[in-house]
């Protein structure tokens, strides 16, 4: 657990509690069989590993960082003061991937990762360090996340679910597929199979959980 900057582990079974670290510490994420931390020495910031005495990154000033981990071994980490993504690989010696510029939040499918800012919506494949152009919106991308195929993505944009289709061609097939709320961003989900959409919404004057039959 962390606590005014100060990271706790807690034996509820004894009922004890131990502090596992000295640093100020940002952020932390538990990964596998690691700790991961961003500490603050000073004003020298940097991600490390717990009982490491070696600084994996040294990581710029912020007040605001997060842990977005994959399935798989690559992490991010958002600078939100700055509106930067910093894709490592913690397994390997050279940890550091690539930073990514401009960017407000992200989701995972396996080693790829969909990301957005206010207008743009990309996705980012870090296997190949290749990044796909999706669309440059004239209102607000509020959300993305994939389809169970990951050939699909969905991208909530003015409050309309749209879903694209990932190929390489020049043109990009786009279907519109619901008008939503503004509230609805966070709680919209689709199952494996990928012909359903489960959103908690208000329809109708009234709320509830409703699934919506992807044709």
């Amino acid at each position: 657990a962390l606590s005014q900057g100060k990271l706790y582990e807690i034996d509820l079974i004894q009922k004890k509690i131990k502090i596992l670290t000295e640093d100020k510490i940002l952020s932390y994420l538990p990964w596998k069989t690691k700790i991961l931390y961003i500490a603050n020495a000073d004003g020298k910031y940097t991600l490390k590993e717990l009982n490491k005495s070696e600084d994996m990154l040294v990581m710029p000033a912020s007040t605001h960082y997060e842990f977005l981990p994959s399935a798989q071994n690559y992490i991010a980490i958002l600078d939100h003061n700055e509106n930067l993504a910093y894709i490592i690989d913690p397994e390997n010696n050279q940890p550091y991937k690539k930073v990514i510029k401009n960017i407000y939040a992200l989701r995972w499918y396996d080693k790829q990762f969909v990301y957005w800012n206010d207008f743009e919506l990309w996705v980012d494949y870090p296997e190949s360090n290749q990044a796909i152009f999706i669309e440059r919106a004239s209102n607000p991308v509020q959300n993305a996340f994939w389809h169970s195929a990951f050939t699909y993505i969905f991208g909530q944009i003015d409050n309309k679910l749209k879903i694209y289709e990932l190929d390489s061609r020049d043109t990009r097939n786009v279907h519109d597929l619901l008008d939503l709320t503004a509230q609805t961003q966070d709680n919209i989900f689709v199952n494996k199979k990928g012909d359903k959409l489960f959103l908690l919404t208000e329809a109708e004057s009234q709320s509830g959980l409703f699934t919506v039959v992807i044709q």
